[in-house]
């Protein structure tokens, strides 16, 4: 079940998506800015409504690959972990490739974040 209200994602144990890969977390960390209704009381709902799909459940997700994000400094996606906090993972990608052709679909960006050095 989705959690109902703010109170009870700041006084309960909630699972909310994690923006380093995918799966969901219980830390207690939620950003201020995530809405109730992308918070669960369960890891099993978390990650069939944020992962459709995926192998989430029951995994350290710092274990889990990084996800790409666009950068906000060049046509690049970059998966490094670095992306801003109010970035939600909805709105990361598996690959380089889908980061690009979404974010940049008119410029060519892939590869590029490993020439910004």
């Amino acid at each position: 079940p989705i959690v109902e209200s703010q109170t009870q994602a700041e006084n309960e144990v909630v699972y909310y998506p994690s923006s380093m890969g995918h799966g969901c977390l219980s830390d207690g960390k939620q950003p201020k800015w995530l809405t109730v209704g992308s918070m669960f009381d369960n890891e099993e709902d978390c990650c069939e409504h944020h992962f459709p799909g995926e192998d989430c459940g029951g995994h350290i997700v710092a274990q889990k690959s990084l996800l790409y994000y666009p950068s906000s400094t060049g046509f690049m996606c970059l998966s490094d972990g670095n992306q801003p906090s109010w970035l939600q993972a909805d709105f990361m990608y598996d690959n380089e490739e889908d980061c690009c052709k979404y974010n940049f679909p008119t410029r060519d960006c892939i590869g590029r974040a490993d020439m910004k050095d």
